[in-house]
């Protein structure tokens, strides 16, 4: 398990993250990201501003098949900040903050 670099920036209450997007690999649930992937490659979790311009990588590494969680027990995010998994450099989805 990674965990991502502190960034100070007015955002969303810890408690009050929650993203679970219907069909999404991507599921934030408090400190916790859970990703499941299908295949084994090479992925990339990114916190991206509206622009698509990355603000920090949470993770970036070999992935097998399966679930996996990265902690942002550290991280603030900010208005319109996204989420955004890669595999291979190829965007899988993206998911706004909430």
């Amino acid at each position: 398990m990674y965990s991502a670099i502190p960034q100070s920036l007015d955002g969303v209450p810890k408690k009050n993250r929650k993203v679970n997007v219907k069909n999404s690999p991507i599921v934030i649930e408090g400190d916790l990201v859970l990703i499941t992937v299908t295949e084994s490659a090479y992925y990339m979790l990114q916190v991206v501003d509206a622009s698509g311009s990355p603000l920090q990588t949470l993770f970036k590494d070999t992935w097998n098949a399966g679930e996996h969680y990265v902690s942002i027990e550290n991280v603030t995010f900010a208005a319109y900040n996204y989420l955004v998994l890669t595999r291979n450099g190829n965007i899988l989805n993206k998911v706004k903050i909430e």
